[in-house]
């Protein structure tokens, strides 16, 4: 009888394609839920996927059958996640479930605040707040470029898009 469980481990720095190349060899079912960000390479924006859990990757083993050292020692994991003492920590199915559902079939979770560019919005807080813009560009770490009108001229800056809403169109 099978007990299957999900558990985090983390993997190591830039092999979390082979960590979950073996462990779904080893046949286990992976979860790592992604989103999507620009980026810039040689100057040049492009759009790409990043974990949303930077270095975590759910993993659901059976806990009757798992041989936990060929588990730590596959190839691109780092560690399993333990709170107490040296027992691996069980994520709850729920918490999976809800990830899981926020995501879509390519385990991609679409942007929270839907923020596109060429959307107008408003600062609210901060020494920019009230000021009317338009979004260049989505960044990393939770920043937009944001386009505004000073003096004449437009001026480019990043901000936290927790300081934007959105502006009703007319």
């Amino acid at each position: 009888m099978k007990d299957e469980k999900w558990f985090l481990l983390t993997h190591k720095p830039n092999c979390f394609n082979k960590a979950l190349v073996n462990l779904h060899n080893q046949g286990m079912q992976t979860f790592m839920p992604m989103h999507n960000v620009s980026v810039r390479k040689s100057g040049k924006p492009y759009k790409t996927q990043k974990p949303l859990f930077p270095s975590y990757i759910f993993v659901k083993v059976d806990t009757t059958a798992i041989n936990w050292q060929k588990l730590r020692n596959t190839y691109g994991v780092s560690q399993i996640i333990t709170l107490h003492g040296k027992k691996p920590t069980e994520v709850p199915s729920e918490v999976i479930d809800a990830l899981k559902s926020k995501c879509n079939k390519d385990n991609i979770v679409p942007a929270f605040d839907n923020f596109l560019a060429g959307e107008k919005v408003r600062t609210v807080s901060g020494p920019l707040a009230d000021i009317v813009a338009t979004i260049d560009d989505i960044a990393d770490n939770d920043r937009i470029y944001i386009l505004f009108e000073m003096m004449g001229r437009n001026i480019k800056t990043l901000v936290n898009k927790d300081i934007l809403e959105k502006v009703p169109a007319d």
